[in-house]
């Protein structure tokens, strides 16, 4: 997979030319996968939080993980 996006708390890795997404929380390595148009629509999120906010990378990052915490109760953890 191809790194998109990296902050201490949440990874976001790509395949297939962005149509598989997974997001995993670092600090335990639970994951969520998304495919096709959920994936396409959290690429666009990123791109544009990266837009708005890459000169001010603290932002990106609070922007970034809040988002990706969204995604906390659906992700699940391959390691229990």
């Amino acid at each position: 997979m191809a790194m998109h996006t990296e902050t201490d708390n949440y990874r976001v890795e790509t395949a297939r030319n962005g149509l598989f997404v997974v997001i995993t929380r670092k600090h335990d390595g639970a994951d969520v996968h998304l495919q096709d148009e959920a994936a396409a629509e959290l690429l666009g999120l990123i791109d544009e939080l990266d837009n708005c906010w890459m000169p001010n990378e603290a932002k990106f990052r609070e922007f970034f993980d809040h988002s990706m915490s969204q995604y906390d109760d659906v992700m699940t953890n391959r390691g229990e």
